[in-house]
């Protein structure tokens, strides 16, 4: 599979290698010199192969918050939390990013946005929905083939 952006990639002189079924830039101009843009000021990462779900209902937070280690009561509306998506013994199956997607105001019922690996991302799928009442709530693929970026360095925020 290739992301939206494959040919923009090619183009760019991005090096190109399979992983988890697609076909993904890892390097454009070397990875030093891209390790220190990104350190010193920002760099933009196409992970359109990651896997996005929606879990929405009755109080999200606590439906998944069975599942993860990290205290979900902690996210406000418009934030995030990385984590670790956990098996009944503890061990981990995935690490995440959980979001809350009401940026208006703090709400239970506020929908939350999970993104996940690529190559997890029908186990989790598979896992959240076993242990969540799917009664109550609902978990969805979001991602609906869309484009997903990611900005990463100091200067991210004035650079998006």
């Amino acid at each position: 599979m290739r992301t939206p952006l494959y040919q923009d990639c090619l183009e760019a002189g991005a090096r190109i290698v399979p992983f988890a079924g697609w076909e993904m830039p890892i390097q454009f101009s070397g990875h030093m010199k891209e390790h220190h843009a990104v350190r010193k000021e920002a760099g933009i990462f196409d992970i359109s192969h990651m896997g996005v779900l929606r879990i929405q209902g009755e109080n999200p937070k606590d439906a998944l918050q069975q599942l993860v280690p990290s205290d979900l009561g902690r996210i406000g509306p418009g934030e995030a939390c990385y984590t670790t998506l956990l098996n009944q013994q503890g061990g981990i199956i995935d690490d995440l990013i959980i979001y809350e997607l009401n940026e208006e105001r703090r709400n239970e019922q506020s929908p939350l946005l999970l993104i996940v690996n690529a190559a997890c991302k029908e186990k989790d799928i598979q896992w959240i929905k076993q242990n969540i009442n799917q009664d109550k709530n609902e978990l969805i693929d979001a991602k609906k083939g869309n484009l997903l970026l990611a900005i990463q360095g100091p200067k991210a925020q004035k650079i998006l």
